[in-house]
């Protein structure tokens, strides 16, 4: 197969956009695509490479897996086994078993399952997960794992008629992705059915399904289209975006176009991403997107802050350094004819290293790290999720209103008026202290809340698309329960990062207050970096440490609040900048930033006097 030398410039395009959206530049909000233009230059080349094979008589199923075993295993084994010797020191106690399932996960090609299934709001940040990035490997691998038995089949049964069946199944997948994005956005993201038709695009490419441009004119078009459709997404998607879907089609039809453009002959375009700089960073792209979200994420759990803009570059630096290395010296001796570590060895290798991972990543995940023998605080972690009346009162995200269980729901049984409790999990814990305090107000108060919903009309966050609908059902929950009263509480500091101004919460009480409503509105409560037990456990803060937010945001929720009684709980934990995490020896939160039952009832008991005027 011939070398494309602006194919290893397309794989720069895409590594260094997926690690400056890591390493939080501004300008690449949306460099999360570059794994979607892997996707295609994978699926290019893997195809190109098994059809020729296959139809010179000389494909070996054996050799396809021994060749991917040599390109992927040697670089991660060691990537994972350094974040083994990293992590007891570097993650919160609570993660470090969590670390222990994602390296099995991992190894074994799944972890795109467990990170989906690890998107519960509790869930560790994604900050914290050094293996969160091999999701993409597992897709990748997944994937070709039937993918080359299925061309095998369609060229003995199907007379070798790949072109249909390939677009065929491109369009099925496509169709689920875009699907997805709306009824399950986690599953959209990582599973691989979804992602299949990217894969795909690339074999279309390799199959020959779109005519040669011949134009020279018409190649420079289409590679100044490419490199601008993959632009837009890099730099104009955000953490927002609905995506998959058919925001993925800016990424990978830009991919698809530059490499179609560079098959039939020479453009501008890819004569730049031909030159040796991008090629260099193309040759060591697979080792670079390896170490440097680890680097990241690792530093990330040593620092209780924003890493600057200084020590970032810094660690992209030494991730570029070590990418350096690991190509040099991990994965070149295993690739190409000339490699000195023969089959039988690989194997054997392989499956060792493979047993090795499994058998430590067990023990960690079943013991604690050593760092959590001092971790002063584990007594009282009281983790979230435990009292919010998961499923019935506090709604996952994939629920629909029709989960909430009213009955089920009421904080107290006082005889007085219903008040409604209305939020996402910042409201939630509060329902323990509420509850705590039952004798201390006439209401019965009324818990409404659900995973990621801000109690804010006409909000649609995209990981979690039943908002919608829930937030406007609340005004049939305020009817049906005769509500006098309305308690909203949010994550404010996230949600006003998520598209949502102060002004929507005062329109939000505006329409409340015209249907007679009494409205009470919580500020926002401390949120720190990272989890609270672990700043503990290290011991350089033992009772507050800086909040992970602008300690000025409730101002700007006050001049919202539109006349409702405003409940700022930030003077009873911080002080300037510094925000208390324990209190008589108990930890006030139960993770990063959601309150323990412990610190709900004390805070709820300091909010008393208060509340008891409006309650």
């Amino acid at each position: 197969m011939k070398y494309r030398a602006d194919i290893d410039g397309l794989r720069a395009i895409a590594v260094l956009a997926v690690v400056l959206f890591h390493a939080d530049f501004a300008f690449f909000s949306g460099g999360f695509i570059g794994v979607d233009v892997f996707f295609v230059i994978s699926g290019y080349l893997i195809t190109l490479l098994i059809a020729t094979e296959i139809k010179e008589g000389r494909f070996s199923l054996i050799g396809f897996y021994e060749r991917r075993a040599r390109r992927i295993l040697p670089a991660l084994f060691a990537v994972i086994l350094v974040s083994f010797a990293v992590a007891p020191f570097a993650l919160p106690p609570n993660q470090f078993g969590e670390f222990g399932e994602s390296a099995i996960a991992a190894t074994l090609f799944f972890s795109n399952f467990l990170f989906w299934h690890e998107t519960g709001y509790f869930d560790a940040p994604a900050d914290f997960k050094p293996l969160l990035h091999t999701w993409s490997l597992a897709v990748e691998e997944q994937f070709y794992i039937f993918y080359p038995l299925a061309l095998i089949l369609i060229a003995r049964f199907a007379g070798g008629r790949w072109r249909g069946l390939i677009i065929a199944f491109a369009i099925v997948s496509f169709a689920m992705s875009y699907k997805g994005v709306a009824a399950n956005p986690a599953a959209a993201f990582y599973h691989p059915v979804g992602r299949t038709w990217e894969l795909l695009l690339g074999a279309m490419l390799a199959f020959r399904v779109f005519p040669e441009i011949g134009n020279r004119i018409l190649r420079e078009i289409a590679a100044i289209v490419g490199i601008a459709l993959i632009g837009w997404g890099v730099f104009t998607f955000d953490n927002g975006t609905s995506f998959p879907g058919t925001n993925a089609l800016f990424p990978c039809v830009g991919a698809a176009l530059l490499i179609h453009s560079g098959a039939a002959g020479s453009s501008f375009v890819n004569r730049l991403m031909g030159m040796r700089i991008p090629i260099f960073v193309g040759l060591i792209s697979y080792s670079l997107y390896l170490w440097h979200w680890p680097a990241l994420a690792f530093t990330r759990s040593f620092m209780p802050r924003e890493l600057t803009g200084i020590e970032t570059a810094g660690i992209v630096l030494i991730s570029i350094a070590a990418a350096t290395l690991s190509w040099r010296f991990i994965e070149q001796p295993f690739r190409g004819a000339k490699s000195i570590v023969r089959r039988n060895v690989l194997f054997t290798g392989v499956g060792g290293f493979a047993a090795l991972i499994v058998v430590v990543g067990v023990s960690v995940a079943s013991v604690n790290s050593p760092s959590q023998e001092n971790a002063t605080l584990a007594e009282a972690q009281n983790a979230p999720g435990q009292f919010f009346g998961d499923d019935t009162c506090f709604l996952g995200r994939l629920q629909k209103p029709e989960a909430w269980q009213a009955h089920s729901c009421f904080l107290n049984e006082g005889g007085g008026p219903n008040a409604l409790l209305w939020g996402d999990s910042f409201a939630a814990h509060l329902a323990p202290g509420l509850q705590a305090a039952d004798g201390a107000w006439s209401h019965q108060i009324l818990q409404y809340t659900a995973e990621g919903c801000a109690p804010v009309f006409g909000w649609d966050p995209i990981f979690s698309p039943n908002c919608t609908d829930f937030n406007i059902n609340v005004l049939e929950v305020i009817k049906a329960f005769d509500i006098e009263t309305v308690i909203l509480a949010g994550q404010w500091a996230s949600i006003f990062n998520q598209g949502v101004v102060p002004a929507d919460i005062a329109g939000t009480i505006e329409i409340l207050k015209s249907r007679g409503m009494k409205v009470i509105l919580f500020g926002q409560t401390p949120v720190f970096r990272p989890n609270v037990h672990w700043l503990a456990a290290r011991g350089k803060y033992t009772d507050s440490a800086p909040g992970d937010f602008d300690v000025r945001i409730n101002e700007d929720i006050l001049q919202n609040s539109a006349g409702a009684a405003f409940i700022d709980p930030l003077p009873f934990f911080c002080n300037g900048a510094n925000c208390r995490f324990r209190s008589e020896s108990y930890s006030l939160f139960g993770d990063a930033n959601h309150l323990s039952v412990f610190g709900s009832s004390w805070l709820i008991e300091h909010l008393v006097p208060r509340l008891d005027g409006v309650l």
